[in-house]
């Protein structure tokens, strides 16, 4: 099974919002999209090196758009 067809399934199965996280971005950038025709699923793509820090998820389930996405960026200089 490919993983789209996966993704799929579940999202059929269980009828919940999903959050799909892509790592390290090549294109160095922070993205929420919803790039899959299915209304449920919000795609978090983050950044990797040199860009390298976390991102707050906030989670409100009574809302329209459950999730709220905070990108916090580490300056290079406290890790190098």
């Amino acid at each position: 099974m490919r993983a789209i067809d996966s993704l799929y399934f579940w999202w059929e199965a269980l009828r919940f919002r999903l959050v799909l996280e892509d790592l390290d971005a090549h294109d160095l950038k922070f993205t929420v999209d919803r790039p899959l025709q299915f209304a449920n699923l919000t795609r978090l793509e983050v950044p990797g090196s040199p860009d390298v820090g976390w991102v707050r998820v906030t989670v409100t389930p009574s809302a329209r758009n459950p999730f709220a996405f905070e990108n916090h960026v580490i300056p290079r200089w406290k890790y190098w």
